[in-house]
């Protein structure tokens, strides 16, 4: 029976002296949210670890116990449908894992049409609901509930990983000219997207393929009818365009030195493709395996687009584009 005490009260103390030591749990809840304390003594920040509310307009408390709210843990929002506004303290200077992006916080929060952030923030800003870096040269994310016409602020440069992704919303993007880098998956599922224009000031397009998942910059904009891509841009690249089953002709301009496997791939009513020939252009078909990942497979190309391929120094082999 002494013994049986023993292991009952060790602990018992063991969590006290714990409690002591730290002033209270490092964890808990604040009205809607779940948060973790880190850090130590006077370096103790607050993370916001989790939101389990009715939605509506939702306001990030800048401070909790005492303690300054720093970081927004990533996947909080993910699938929350109920959120509609979102205000970031000047205190969060962390927003998901990775300060260049966001989306990892709000993937299919399609509910969500805005995002405000304090004037005092020393690392995010946001204009028209859209999220930026603090100089607003990096747009991080557009709220997947954001409809209608959007353009882009002109001292933006970079478009960053999946910043429009899911926007279904969106009707139109405006890209000014100050743009030079469109990210893997910036406007991937931009299905209420019907033309876009792509500047020439930017030099890639992204687009990757990893462990067979496809990483296209405009990957599955199903309505998405007209796409222009002006003399200037560089690389189109992997997968950049695949399922854009709406698309029915490209120009691809002489300034355009690099196009990547799968670029066009699923463009179901794609026929026309204008393209001249260009010394060191590479055409990036992969082989992998026993398989080839052509440029245009599924695409009802017509004679003369094939011809003019060819001519471009495609790599076609037994008819396969």
């Amino acid at each position: 029976m002494e013994k049986k005490m023993i292991c009952i009260v060790l602990p018992l103390v063991l969590v006290a002296c714990f409690l002591s030591a730290c002033g209270s749990m490092p964890f808990g809840s604040f009205g809607d949210f779940s948060y973790l304390i880190k850090g130590s003594n006077e370096e103790k920040t607050v993370t916001i670890t989790g939101y389990y509310g009715a939605g509506g307009a939702l306001e990030i408390p800048a401070v909790i116990r005492d303690l300054p709210v720093t970081a927004i843990k990533k996947d909080i929002f993910d699938k929350n449908v109920k959120v509609t506004s979102l205000t970031i303290p000047a205190s969060v200077i962390m927003i998901g894992d990775n300060v260049d992006k966001a989306e990892d916080v709000f993937d299919e929060a399609t509910g969500l049409t805005s995002i405000t952030v304090d004037e005092a923030n020393s690392v995010y800003s946001s204009e028209d609901g859209v999220l930026f870096n603090k100089a607003k040269t990096k747009l991080l994310l557009c709220p997947e509930g954001k409809s209608g016409s959007y353009t882009i602020p002109s001292s933006v440069t970079d478009i960053v990983y999946c910043a429009f992704e899911n926007c279904a919303k969106l009707t139109s993007v405006t890209i000014p000219d100050s743009v030079t880098s469109i990210a893997e998956e910036a406007f991937s599922w931009c299905t209420g997207l019907t033309s876009i224009t792509i500047p020439g000031s930017v030099k890639t397009i992204g687009g990757s393929i990893r462990d067979g998942d496809l990483y296209g910059a405009f990957q599955s904009c199903t309505g998405l009818k007209t796409v222009t891509i002006s003399e200037g841009v560089t690389s189109i690249g992997i997968a950049a365009f695949v399922d854009c089953k709406s698309l029915t002709s490209i120009s691809i301009p002489d300034s355009v030195t690099y196009i990547g496997a799968l670029a066009f791939a699923g463009c179901i009513k794609l026929t026309s493709v204008t393209v001249s020939p260009v010394n060191g252009r590479k055409w990036d078909v992969k082989v992998v395996g026993n398989g080839i990942y052509w440029i245009f497979p599924r695409c009802p190309l017509n004679d003369a687009s094939k011809t003019a391929l060819m001519n471009a120094g495609y790599p076609t082999r037994q008819g396969q584009f």
